[in-house]
């Protein structure tokens, strides 16, 4: 929810049943973001994205480091973010 992954951009055509959600804004066909699978052992998601998705799951399991992580977690999120603004 915190970003939109390029690797789960995809072209909506009404038969899709992994939609995760819409992406909004003005574009050619309308957009969604894939729920991500994990095929063969790894994540369908952004390389950039990864850690952050281990310090995701990690402040989930941490009680005592949650914080530490989830602020990991949102400054991965927040430099892929600013790396890929421009790209769409």
């Amino acid at each position: 929810m915190r970003c939109e992954p390029h690797a789960l951009i995809a072209i909506y055509d009404d038969t899709k049943t992994d939609v995760f959600r819409r992406l909004l804004g003005e574009y050619e066909e309308p957009l969604y973001i894939k729920k991500p699978v994990i095929e063969n052992g790894a994540i369908a998601i952004d390389e950039d994205l990864q850690m952050a998705i281990v310090f995701f799951v990690c402040s989930y399991y941490s009680f005592k480091n949650k914080d530490y992580y989830e602020k990991k977690a949102e400054y991965v999120v927040g430099m892929y973010k600013s790396n890929n603004e421009n790209l769409m």
